[in-house]
């Protein structure tokens, strides 16, 4: 009798995980998923029109900094700088599009030649693009926000 009860008692220990509710075994399914996911990347970078979405993931990347330096040449084509000296430089701005699709200018590399001939030109970057929006980029379905960095060449004599 106590073979059997010392049995029971081991089979029932071995055994706990067939009676461990389905919630616990969908969250740790879960958590091995989201482990799983790479999230550095996405599965489609912003768009500003629908029928980028099928070109590949690296025509969209192109295509997209394409788009956002058209509006930016535009911004500035737009703003008439006085300067005194020539200027040939290059400027690294990040950028982020949040979720919404609304494109945010974060940060401007410091470099006291631009600074000093183009003063504000973050502000006027920021306000040229306040209002721009493009369709999110998105992971696994779901709109997801994405920063990157791109150069703008400050040249004078164009």
């Amino acid at each position: 009798m106590s073979r059997l009860t010392c049995l029971l008692f081991c089979l029932t220990l071995l055994s706990c995980q067939y009676f461990a509710s389905t919630e616990t075994r969908t969250e740790n399914e879960l958590r091995e998923k989201l482990l799983e996911i790479d999230w550095n990347e996405v599965d489609h970078f912003p768009l500003f029109e629908v029928e980028d979405e099928i070109l590949s993931k690296e025509e969209q990347l192109i295509k997209f900094q394409e788009g956002l330096l058209n509006r930016l040449d535009k911004t500035l084509g737009e703003i008439i700088f006085q300067i005194e000296e020539d200027i040939n430089d290059t400027v690294k701005v990040d950028f982020e599009v949040d979720e919404d699709g609304f494109i945010n200018v974060l940060q401007m590399e410091e470099n006291k030649a631009v600074d000093t001939l183009v003063p504000n030109l973050l502000e006027k970057i920021k306000g040229g693009l306040k209002d721009s929006t493009v369709i999110a980029a998105e992971k696994r379905g779901i709109p997801v926000k994405i920063r990157f960095q791109l150069p703008v060449i400050i040249d004078s004599n164009q």
